[in-house]
Protein backbone atom coordinates (compact mmCIF):
# COMPACT_ATOMS: atom_id res chain seq x y z
CA UNK A 1 0.00 0.00 0.00
CA UNK A 2 0.88 3.35 -0.69
CA UNK A 3 1.90 5.35 2.07
CA UNK A 4 1.48 9.28 2.27
CA UNK A 5 4.07 11.41 1.41
CA UNK A 6 6.28 13.82 3.15
CA UNK A 7 4.69 16.73 1.75
CA UNK A 8 1.05 15.48 2.41
CA UNK A 9 2.13 15.15 5.80
CA UNK A 10 3.72 18.63 6.59
CA UNK A 11 0.22 20.39 4.48
CA UNK A 12 -2.14 18.46 6.44
CA UNK A 13 -0.63 19.20 9.88
CA UNK A 14 -0.57 23.22 8.73
CA UNK A 15 -4.09 22.95 7.53
CA UNK A 16 -5.58 21.20 10.35
CA UNK A 17 -3.35 21.71 13.24
CA UNK A 18 -1.61 25.16 13.07
CA UNK A 19 -3.42 28.17 13.55
CA UNK A 20 -4.30 29.81 10.58
CA UNK A 21 -3.30 33.05 8.42
CA UNK A 22 -5.24 36.18 7.31
CA UNK A 23 -8.54 35.12 8.15
CA UNK A 24 -10.40 37.20 5.35
CA UNK A 25 -8.11 35.16 2.90
CA UNK A 26 -8.93 31.37 4.33
CA UNK A 27 -12.82 33.01 3.73
CA UNK A 28 -12.49 34.20 0.73
CA UNK A 29 -10.49 30.73 -0.75
CA UNK A 30 -13.42 28.52 1.38
CA UNK A 31 -16.14 30.15 -0.64
CA UNK A 32 -14.25 29.96 -3.87
CA UNK A 33 -15.15 26.41 -5.22
CA UNK A 34 -17.64 26.84 -8.22
CA UNK A 35 -18.76 23.03 -7.54
CA UNK A 36 -21.95 23.17 -5.44
CA UNK A 37 -25.03 20.83 -4.20
CA UNK A 38 -28.46 22.99 -5.02
CA UNK A 39 -30.42 20.75 -3.02
CA UNK A 40 -29.30 17.39 -2.79
CA UNK A 41 -30.43 17.17 0.96
CA UNK A 42 -32.79 20.14 1.36
CA UNK A 43 -33.48 22.45 4.46
CA UNK A 44 -33.94 20.83 8.26
CA UNK A 45 -37.47 21.70 8.68
CA UNK A 46 -37.14 21.77 12.45
CA UNK A 47 -33.82 24.26 12.13
CA UNK A 48 -35.01 27.29 14.34
CA UNK A 49 -32.01 29.15 12.24
CA UNK A 50 -33.57 29.12 9.09
CA UNK A 51 -33.52 31.99 6.51
CA UNK A 52 -30.31 33.53 8.31
CA UNK A 53 -27.51 32.32 5.69
CA UNK A 54 -27.37 31.72 2.21
CA UNK A 55 -26.44 29.02 0.02
CA UNK A 56 -22.91 29.24 0.78
CA UNK A 57 -23.38 27.78 4.41
CA UNK A 58 -24.11 24.18 1.89
CA UNK A 59 -20.59 22.38 2.94
CA UNK A 60 -19.39 19.08 3.00
CA UNK A 61 -18.48 17.98 6.50
CA UNK A 62 -16.71 15.28 8.75
CA UNK A 63 -16.49 14.23 12.44
CA UNK A 64 -13.53 12.64 13.84
CA UNK A 65 -13.34 10.54 16.51
CA UNK A 66 -10.28 11.25 18.87
CA UNK A 67 -9.66 8.63 20.90
CA UNK A 68 -7.20 8.86 24.11
CA UNK A 69 -6.97 5.58 25.61
CA UNK A 70 -3.99 6.69 28.21
CA UNK A 71 -4.85 10.39 29.12
CA UNK A 72 -2.99 9.70 32.20
CA UNK A 73 -0.06 9.67 30.05
CA UNK A 74 -0.53 13.07 28.36
CA UNK A 75 1.52 16.26 29.76
CA UNK A 76 -0.38 19.20 28.55
CA UNK A 77 -3.22 19.21 30.67
CA UNK A 78 -6.27 21.70 28.77
CA UNK A 79 -7.14 23.82 31.55
CA UNK A 80 -9.03 25.90 29.32
CA UNK A 81 -11.87 23.38 29.00
CA UNK A 82 -11.94 22.13 32.58
CA UNK A 83 -9.72 20.31 35.19
CA UNK A 84 -11.20 16.72 34.19
CA UNK A 85 -9.41 16.99 31.05
CA UNK A 86 -5.92 15.59 30.49
CA UNK A 87 -5.11 16.16 26.83
CA UNK A 88 -5.09 18.90 24.42
CA UNK A 89 -3.65 19.54 20.83
CA UNK A 90 -0.42 19.76 22.17
CA UNK A 91 -0.15 16.08 22.89
CA UNK A 92 -1.34 15.37 19.34
CA UNK A 93 1.21 17.59 18.10
CA UNK A 94 4.34 15.88 19.96
CA UNK A 95 3.13 12.57 19.56
CA UNK A 96 3.45 13.61 15.66
CA UNK A 97 6.41 15.00 16.23
CA UNK A 98 8.40 12.70 18.20
CA UNK A 99 7.33 9.66 16.26
CA UNK A 100 5.53 7.76 19.94
CA UNK A 101 2.46 7.22 21.19
CA UNK A 102 2.22 7.25 24.79
CA UNK A 103 -1.08 7.98 25.63
CA UNK A 104 -2.64 5.61 22.74
CA UNK A 105 -3.82 8.73 20.87
CA UNK A 106 -6.39 7.30 17.82
CA UNK A 107 -7.99 9.29 14.93
CA UNK A 108 -10.09 7.98 13.16
CA UNK A 109 -13.24 8.54 10.79
CA UNK A 110 -16.53 8.86 12.75
CA UNK A 111 -19.03 10.42 10.16
CA UNK A 112 -19.98 12.98 7.04
CA UNK A 113 -22.60 15.01 5.91
CA UNK A 114 -23.84 18.02 3.80
CA UNK A 115 -25.60 21.10 5.84
CA UNK A 116 -28.35 22.54 4.55
CA UNK A 117 -29.12 25.71 3.15
CA UNK A 118 -29.01 27.21 6.50
CA UNK A 119 -25.57 25.63 7.60
CA UNK A 120 -27.25 22.94 9.67
CA UNK A 121 -26.38 18.90 9.46
CA UNK A 122 -26.69 16.40 11.96
CA UNK A 123 -24.05 13.53 12.40
CA UNK A 124 -23.86 10.17 14.64
CA UNK A 125 -21.58 8.02 14.75
CA UNK A 126 -20.89 4.37 17.02
CA UNK A 127 -17.27 3.13 17.65
CA UNK A 128 -16.63 -0.08 19.38
CA UNK A 129 -13.90 -1.52 21.73
CA UNK A 130 -11.07 -3.63 19.83
CA UNK A 131 -8.63 -5.67 20.96
CA UNK A 132 -5.86 -4.61 18.93
CA UNK A 133 -4.68 -2.35 16.85
CA UNK A 134 -6.52 -1.96 13.14
CA UNK A 135 -5.51 -1.59 9.87
CA UNK A 136 -6.19 2.10 8.63
CA UNK A 137 -3.94 3.06 6.37
CA UNK A 138 -5.37 2.72 2.36
CA UNK A 139 -3.66 4.91 0.02
CA UNK A 140 -3.72 8.68 -0.22
CA UNK A 141 -5.40 8.05 -3.89
CA UNK A 142 -7.95 5.74 -2.71
CA UNK A 143 -10.31 5.43 0.71
CA UNK A 144 -8.72 5.57 4.21
CA UNK A 145 -10.13 6.16 7.80
CA UNK A 146 -7.01 7.54 9.53
CA UNK A 147 -7.63 11.61 10.22
CA UNK A 148 -4.88 14.13 11.67
CA UNK A 149 -1.27 13.31 11.61
CA UNK A 150 -0.25 10.16 9.52
CA UNK A 151 2.04 9.23 12.33
CA UNK A 152 -1.10 8.40 14.41
CA UNK A 153 -2.94 6.35 11.82
CA UNK A 154 -0.46 5.03 9.13
CA UNK A 155 -0.32 1.51 8.65
CA UNK A 156 -2.39 1.08 11.92
CA UNK A 157 -4.12 3.01 14.71
CA UNK A 158 -5.08 2.04 18.34
CA UNK A 159 -8.67 2.22 18.06
CA UNK A 160 -10.91 2.70 20.78
CA UNK A 161 -9.23 -0.41 23.27
CA UNK A 162 -9.63 1.59 27.17
CA UNK A 163 -12.44 0.92 29.19
CA UNK A 164 -12.28 5.03 30.04
CA UNK A 165 -10.88 6.89 27.22
CA UNK A 166 -10.73 10.56 27.30
CA UNK A 167 -13.09 11.19 24.42
CA UNK A 168 -12.35 14.34 21.80
CA UNK A 169 -14.92 14.93 18.56
CA UNK A 170 -13.51 17.40 15.95
CA UNK A 171 -15.57 18.59 12.94
CA UNK A 172 -14.06 19.10 9.67
CA UNK A 173 -15.14 21.74 6.96
CA UNK A 174 -14.05 20.02 3.63
CA UNK A 175 -15.37 23.48 1.45
CA UNK A 176 -18.79 23.21 -1.50
CA UNK A 177 -19.75 19.70 -1.77
CA UNK A 178 -19.00 18.22 -5.00
CA UNK A 179 -21.75 17.46 -7.32
CA UNK A 180 -20.39 14.03 -8.51
CA UNK A 181 -21.28 10.93 -6.16
CA UNK A 182 -18.55 10.04 -6.53
CA UNK A 183 -16.45 13.19 -5.34
CA UNK A 184 -18.54 13.75 -2.51
CA UNK A 185 -18.24 10.76 -0.61
CA UNK A 186 -14.81 11.56 -0.85
CA UNK A 187 -15.33 14.49 0.82
CA UNK A 188 -17.35 12.86 3.63
CA UNK A 189 -14.97 10.20 4.22
CA UNK A 190 -10.99 11.38 4.43
CA UNK A 191 -9.61 13.50 6.71
CA UNK A 192 -8.05 15.35 3.01
CA UNK A 193 -10.01 14.67 0.19
CA UNK A 194 -8.29 15.20 -3.52
CA UNK A 195 -10.02 19.05 -3.42
CA UNK A 196 -8.53 19.84 -0.62
CA UNK A 197 -5.21 22.35 -1.22
CA UNK A 198 -3.11 19.84 0.51
CA UNK A 199 -4.04 17.46 -2.23
CA UNK A 200 -3.86 20.52 -5.45
CA UNK A 201 -7.95 21.10 -4.90
CA UNK A 202 -9.31 24.47 -4.64
CA UNK A 203 -10.78 24.06 -1.07
CA UNK A 204 -9.21 25.09 2.24
CA UNK A 205 -9.77 22.00 4.20
CA UNK A 206 -10.04 22.60 8.02
CA UNK A 207 -10.71 21.98 11.35
CA UNK A 208 -14.02 24.09 12.57
CA UNK A 209 -15.20 22.32 15.57
CA UNK A 210 -14.03 20.51 18.35
CA UNK A 211 -15.33 19.07 22.07
CA UNK A 212 -14.49 17.16 24.76
CA UNK A 213 -15.58 14.43 27.36
CA UNK A 214 -13.12 12.91 30.63
CA UNK A 215 -12.92 9.14 30.83
CA UNK A 216 -15.50 7.28 32.26
CA UNK A 217 -15.89 3.95 33.07
CA UNK A 218 -19.58 3.95 33.90
CA UNK A 219 -22.10 3.71 31.29
CA UNK A 220 -24.03 7.53 30.85
CA UNK A 221 -24.86 10.10 28.76
CA UNK A 222 -23.56 13.41 28.65
CA UNK A 223 -23.66 17.03 26.36
CA UNK A 224 -21.54 19.58 25.72
CA UNK A 225 -21.01 22.39 23.12
CA UNK A 226 -19.40 22.10 20.14
CA UNK A 227 -16.87 25.46 20.39
CA UNK A 228 -15.00 26.89 17.21
CA UNK A 229 -11.60 24.88 16.81
CA UNK A 230 -8.47 26.79 17.94
CA UNK A 231 -7.22 29.36 15.36
CA UNK A 232 -10.52 29.01 13.11
CA UNK A 233 -11.86 32.18 14.12
CA UNK A 234 -15.19 32.99 12.80
CA UNK A 235 -15.20 30.76 10.20
CA UNK A 236 -15.59 27.94 13.07
CA UNK A 237 -18.60 26.33 14.00
CA UNK A 238 -21.59 28.77 15.53
CA UNK A 239 -23.18 29.58 18.96
CA UNK A 240 -25.76 26.35 19.07
CA UNK A 241 -23.60 23.35 17.97
CA UNK A 242 -23.40 20.53 20.33
CA UNK A 243 -22.65 17.33 20.63
CA UNK A 244 -23.97 13.72 22.69
CA UNK A 245 -21.70 11.40 23.91
CA UNK A 246 -23.42 7.79 24.76
CA UNK A 247 -21.28 5.42 26.97
CA UNK A 248 -22.80 1.74 27.19
CA UNK A 249 -20.95 -1.25 27.30
CA UNK A 250 -17.96 -1.63 24.87
CA UNK A 251 -19.46 0.58 22.32
CA UNK A 252 -19.29 5.02 22.18
CA UNK A 253 -22.19 6.89 20.68
CA UNK A 254 -21.82 10.36 18.95
CA UNK A 255 -24.36 12.56 18.11
CA UNK A 256 -23.93 16.22 17.09
CA UNK A 257 -25.98 18.84 16.00
CA UNK A 258 -23.80 21.44 13.99
CA UNK A 259 -23.70 24.53 12.70
CA UNK A 260 -21.67 26.16 10.07
CA UNK A 261 -21.24 29.72 9.10
CA UNK A 262 -21.81 31.16 5.67
CA UNK A 263 -18.87 32.33 4.09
Amino acid sequence: MTRSTPAHFILTLALAFATMGSDSFVKAKLAASPRRLESMFGSAKTNSKAGKRTSRAVRAITMWWVIINEPERCENPPTAIGEDFMCTLPDIMATAAEGVNPAEISIVHASGGVTDENGFVRLVSTIYKTAAEIDTEGTVEGPYVWGGPPMIGVPTTIGFTDDSPEVHLVIRDHGPPEEDPADLISQLTRFTDPFCEALGGTNVCIDVGSTAFAGSVEDNTSKKDVGPFPGSADLGVESGSDATLIRVGDALQAVANIYIPSV
